[in-house]
């Protein structure tokens, strides 16, 4: 049974937890078998690096250094280079040494992994898509400038 909105009014980050909640299950069901099998077994850690690797390859495609990754994700090089190396297992995720340094590693999102992004994307795409048509245009845009001031505030509490 949902919950009534009055009950926790002063609660932002229960609707926020819940909304999150819920574009995830429903990016889940458009999964294949064997893709909800990989995602299953996927710690937060690991969600979260395949999260930045994939951002970052983006402008990138060549892949994002180990030695950076860490840097973004806050953690020691140690521990990205392990998560990394489970995910390279897994398939999410793989390691090319840099052409112009073979000491270095980049790291980017393995064609099962990329497939398992794009189908979660799509569905949250459609989701929003949907749910912003619902909108007239002033909330729509209240909706988004709210979002962006809100990322924008976690941006910048992360920095200090």
């Amino acid at each position: 049974m949902a919950e009534s909105r009055n009950d926790h009014t002063t609660d932002l980050w229960i609707p926020i937890i819940r909304s999150a909640d819920r574009l995830r299950e429903r990016a889940l069901k458009v999964q294949g078998r064997k893709s909800l099998e990989m995602l299953s077994g996927l710690t937060l850690r690991q969600q979260n690096v395949i999260s930045k690797v994939y951002l970052q390859t983006l402008s990138r495609p060549e892949g994002i250094p180990l030695k950076e990754l860490a840097e973004i994700l806050k953690l020691s090089s140690g521990t990205v280079s392990e998560t990394v190396e489970v995910l390279v297992r897994k398939k999410a995720l793989e390691r090319n040494i840099c052409p112009t340094d073979r000491r270095a590693v980049r790291i980017r999102v393995a064609p099962e992994g990329m497939r398992i992004i794009q189908a979660g994307i799509g569905q949250h795409k459609k989701d929003c898509e949907t749910f912003s048509q619902t909108l007239k245009p002033e909330e729509k845009e209240q909706f988004f400038s709210l979002l962006e001031r809100f990322y924008l505030y976690l941006e910048q509490a992360d920095m200090e």
